[in-house]
Parts: structure tokens; C-alpha cells; sequence
């Protein structure tokens, strides 16, 4: 699908090397797990997550996750089902993209990506192991103390426009 996208934009994929390989990996099921949990851990009382206290998190969950071996990549909360009905539900959209700049039919174009299967690996879906449950557990308590000591600090917590996850995320109108 990327070299087929790339190449319509007008850009020779053969220039780079290796490009098969994917180059985002994004964040892994114990990561997504961590978060979940420490989101859920947040106090909602009146006071939204700024965003400054959100990215605060987000970095340091990342470098304690590194720091302990923790680290991971690949999440997919998505089932082969729900991929199948997301793509029923945008087939007329995607083809008529598709026909617009391809002028073949969505699905010709990424037949193998259409096709694909997918096994969700979310621990809400599937529950770990004893073992990662309980390096679960303790990463989720270094990181609730954490987030703790970056909503306690006054400078992360500025009232401001900029600093609103939901303005900054598009959830409210800017005007």
C-alpha cells in the first residue's frame, strides 16, 4: 500500500533502501496497558489532563519502559471482524477515492491489505500470563506514582488554550 501511495504521489519508492520495511513501529501491549491504566487511575474531579501533563506521561513512560526492558512494539486491538466491518462501513468512500486518483476500485488496489487477518494481542482481550501480569502490575504503580508528581506540578497544570488536550486534539472548536 505505501509504495503503491508513494509512487502516485509522484515519488520513486526504489529510491529507498529497504522499502518494505516498515518504518513506524508504533508502541507495543504492555505499553497500551500501562497507559490505560494510569489514565484510569487519574483523577477526573473537575480537572481535565492538560496537555503538557499528557505529554509529560507520555515521555516519561517511555523512558521508564526502556530503562527496564519493558519496552515493546506491534499493539493490534483490531480483530479480523472489526476490520471487516470498519471496511463495509467505508467501501463507498474508499472507492470513490480510489476511482478518483487510481480510477480502479479501492479494493483492487489493496487486495492483500483488504484480505488481511488480524489477531487482536490487547491484554484486555487477551489476558496475559502470570508472569507479564505481574510486571504489569508493578509498571503500572512506578508509572501512577509518577503521573501523580506530574499533576501535582504547578507549571504543567497552565490554564491556557494551547495547553487543553481537547482544543489541541480538534474534540472543541477553536472559534
Amino acid at each position: 500500500m505505501i509504495t503503491e501511495f508513494v509512487r502516485t504521489i509522484g515519488i520513486n519508492s526504489s529510491q529507498f533502501r529497504n522499502s518494505e520495511i516498515q518504518r513506524n513501529e508504533a508502541v507495543g501491549l504492555f505499553t497500551v496497558s500501562v497507559a490505560r491504566e494510569v489514565l484510569r487511575a487519574i483523577p477526573q474531579a473537575g480537572k481535565p489532563l492538560k496537555w503538557l501533563q499528557a505529554e509529560r506521561c507520555k515521555k516519561e513512560l517511555a523512558v521508564h519502559l526502556k530503562k527496564t526492558g519493558l519496552a515493546d512494539a506491534r499493539y493490534c486491538g483490531l480483530s479480523t471482524a472489526l476490520a471487516r466491518h470498519i471496511e463495509r462501513q467505508l467501501r463507498s468512500d474508499n472507492d470513490a477515492f480510489a476511482q478518483s486518483i487510481w480510477g480502479r476500485p479501492w479494493g483492487e488496489i489493496f487486495a492483500t491489505d483488504v484480505t488481511e487477518e488480524f489477531t487482536p494481542n490487547d491484554f484486555e482481550m487477551r489476558p496475559p500470563d502470570w508472569f507479564t501480569a505481574r510486571r504489569l502490575r508493578r509498571a503500572i504503580r512506578k508509572m501512577n506514582s509518577l503521573a501523580h508528581e506530574i499533576l501535582s506540578d504547578p507549571e504543567l497544570a497552565v490554564e491556557a488554550p494551547w495547553n487543553d488536550v481537547a482544543h489541541r486534539s480538534g474534540y472543541i472548536s477553536r472559534e
